[in-house]
């Protein structure tokens, strides 16, 4: 059988979100091998070699949206810039004849988006062109709260790749009162369309063992593929010296770091006292960093925190939470939350994170009894419930 699927993506200029689209395209692919792939990236242009392996890309005129999104709220596009976004993508789903159409976080968030990806809805189910919403996880964002409700109905169908339990603990990260009611109630009145697949796991070999050759405790600090906390790779290098010799820290500071944050790590970095820290920018073997270390010290971004659940790491979480301005952000709180009731992590806000809290709770992490941490293999069913949807198209 022959199928043409298209997703539309957006980003802040980090790459999680396009690691979970290439997560469905391998996935897509599997069930069509011969079949066409495109994918529209609605963000600025980046990191995008690996979708480019799969099949086309297409960058998207006008982009509005990029790294300060994670300081103030994107601003959605004027009439004209949407109209003409719209039409765009109008154009390239009629020249790659979609016969199946994916937004990747669109409607759950990214409510920016919706001016130029509602005429585009429209004209998909008047073709009768299938469509599905992904997401990581069940964040809803975008005021007034409905906004969505209208959007939902044009989908065939929605997976949330994180299993119901994060979902429950987002509940209780939302403000109490109508914030909470309306989040609760979505998810209800959803439940048909909805499937809370479990994590979509990025990839389909174990991680190599690597031999320890010095004894020394391994610890992994990790800021993920977001563009947030650079005072997080800033306290863990100044941390490596009050842990001493008998560690060896590798320090991750992500893909999307900045020339003149690179350059600033790398002066800590000349500065430090004790030579048991090795920086490096971006890395491709991510999750075998993580497997292979005795502690984790990082954020709880989405595919980091799977990589943590999935191998039962000792982990020290300073979950993202936002630079103020009116913004909180709760996802990141809520799954650093779950990490520590179900692998006994060990959680440091960021308004308390220093070289000394971080060493101090690497130090307790380490003497954490991990005994008896069971993590429920239903979690990580994401790849085989969406396959077996596509199995049926």
């Amino acid at each position: 059988m022959q199928c043409s699927a298209g997703v539309y993506f957006s980003h802040y200029e980090c790459q999680g979100h396009q690691a979970r689209v290439a997560g469905v395209a391998r996935l897509i692919r599997k069930r069509f091998p011969q079949g066409n792939l495109f994918f529209i990236q609605a963000g600025r242009p980046y990191g995008v070699d690996g979708l480019k392996a799969r099949g086309k890309v297409y960058d998207l005129p006008l982009s509005f949206t990029g790294r300060a999104c994670f300081r103030q709220e994107a601003i959605p596009p004027g009439p004209l810039q949407a109209a003409r976004r719209a039409a765009a993508i109008l154009r390239i789903i009629s020249r790659e004849q979609s016969g199946l159409f994916i937004t990747e976080t669109f409607p759950f968030g990214r409510r920016e988006c919706a001016p130029e990806l509602g005429p585009v809805l429209k004209a998909l189910q008047k073709k009768d062109v299938p469509l599905a919403a992904v997401a990581g996880y069940p964040l809803l964002t975008g005021a007034p709260a409905g906004w969505r409700d209208p959007l939902m109905a044009f989908y065939d169908r929605a997976f949330i790749f994180s299993p119901p339990a994060e979902r429950d603990y987002l509940a209780a990260f939302y403000p109490a009162g109508a914030a909470r009611r309306a989040y609760v109630n979505f998810f209800k009145e959803q439940a048909h369309r909805i499937s809370f697949a479990g994590y979509l796991d990025p990839r389909d070999t174990a991680v190599a063992e690597i031999p320890r050759t010095d004894g020394k405790v391994r610890v992994a600090v990790v800021r993920g593929g977001g563009a947030y906390y650079l005072s997080l790779i800033v306290e863990a290098l100044k941390a490596g010296d009050l842990l001493g010799d008998a560690f060896a820290l590798t320090v991750l500071a992500g893909p999307s770091t900045t020339d003149k944050e690179w350059a600033l790590f790398n002066t800590i970095l000349k500065r430090k006292k004790v030579p048991n820290t090795v920086l490096v920018r971006s890395l491709e073997d991510y999750e075998g960093l993580i497997a292979r270390s005795d502690v984790c010290v990082s954020p709880a971004p989405y595919h980091t925190s799977l990589a943590l659940l999935k191998h039962r790491k000792r982990a020290v979480l300073v979950p993202f939470e936002g630079y103020g301005n009116g913004q909180r952000f709760v996802e990141q709180p809520a799954r650093a939350m779950l990490l520590q009731d179900h692998i006994r992590s060990q959680v440091v806000p960021y308004t308390n994170m220093s070289a000394a809290t971080l060493s101090a709770a690497v130090r307790r992490a380490l003497k954490t009894d991990m005994k008896g941490i069971r993590v429920p293999s239903s979690w990580f069913a994401g790849a085989d419930m969406f396959s077996a949807w596509l199995s049926r198209m």
